[in-house]
């Protein structure tokens, strides 16, 4: 008997199986995570500075496919050291997210193995979750030829069963990265609404890139040392009205902020306006403040921003 193909109506599609889950992306600082995050989002939501330890919160960008949907959770990169009570928050937003999560994602550069990245994957296999390793930055390996020793010795030495070179920078990798991730999620119903890319809201978006130009500015500990409070938000059809706090803990920072005749603070700002432009489509008025506010890095009600 001849087989006949049958259409596929609307009733089958709807009942085709979905999967979804999150995904964390850990590493050490400076890997790579927020430009990956950024990439397999779609746009810019963690910050990025060629500084260490930028992201602080554990931000969360959301992919949706034909049958599947991620949310990722770009964590701030876990690191010895740091007694501080944020650094600890830090510290402890990136391995709680470890806990909560369906698979992890370890960022580390394709020939920059180091006792750090060893340390986060024995905690990445203590979490019992699923783990890729995702060899980040190989567009800066000019012979391709060198990363296949390295795949050989994480996989046969190491015992990594998913491993994926990219290049967040260029992309190269990453559709395949997003394929390996979406076969790995568990069977589920989506999160949120397909046309959804985050579960936060604009104002965070805001304070990060202002957060992140404040990094690219203060070449030293300084940006360590300053929290972005938002002050106002207003979103119009052709406008967005943005006021911020740039806090510091003693008055002598502040004066570093703002610099010789405001011209510090008027570079943050200026370039802190252009990436808000560009990210949110629309002209953009940003009026930056600097405040002072002892031992903020102590103050639980900023603390809380922080966690989670």
């Amino acid at each position: 008997m001849m087989a006949v193909a049958m259409p596929v109506t609307a009733a089958a599609i709807d009942c085709a199986p979905t999967r979804c889950g999150t995904v964390a992306l850990v590493g050490k600082p400076n890997a790579g995570k927020s430009t990956l995050f950024n990439r397999l989002v779609g746009r810019r939501l963690s910050s990025v500075t060629h500084k260490p330890q930028t992201t602080r919160r554990n931000v969360r960008g959301i992919l949706s496919g034909d049958d599947f949907q991620m949310v990722f959770i770009d964590t701030p990169g876990l690191y010895r050291g740091g007694r501080g009570l944020m650094d600890r928050v830090l510290n402890k937003n990136a391995r709680n997210a470890l806990a909560e999560v369906d698979l992890v994602a370890l960022v580390s550069p394709a020939l920059g193995w180091s006792r750090g990245d060893e340390a986060v994957l024995g905690l990445a296999r203590e979490s019992g979750r699923t783990v890729v390793l995702v060899l980040s930055k190989v567009d800066l390996v000019k012979k391709k030829e060198r990363l296949l020793p390295v795949i050989r010795e994480f996989s046969e030495e190491r015992g990594c069963a998913r491993i994926v070179p990219v290049s967040a920078l260029t992309g190269e990798g990453v559709e395949r990265l997003t394929a390996e991730l979406a076969a790995a999620l568990p069977e589920a119903d989506f999160l949120f609404p397909r046309d959804c890319d985050s579960d936060r809201g604009p104002g965070f978006t805001a304070c990060e890139l202002i957060r992140g130009k404040v990094m690219e500015v203060l070449r030293q500990e300084l940006p360590y040392n300053t929290h972005v409070a938002l002050r106002s938000f207003e979103d119009g059809p052709s406008l967005l009205r943005i006021g911020a706090a740039l806090m510091v803990g003693k008055p002598g920072q502040r004066r570093i902020v703002i610099g010789a005749g405001g011209a510090q603070l008027k570079q943050i700002g200026t370039l802190a306006r252009l990436e808000l432009e560009r990210v949110f489509g629309k002209r953009v008025f940003l009026k930056l403040t600097v405040e002072v506010r002892p031992h903020w890095q102590r103050d639980p009600a900023i603390l809380r921003e922080y966690m989670g």
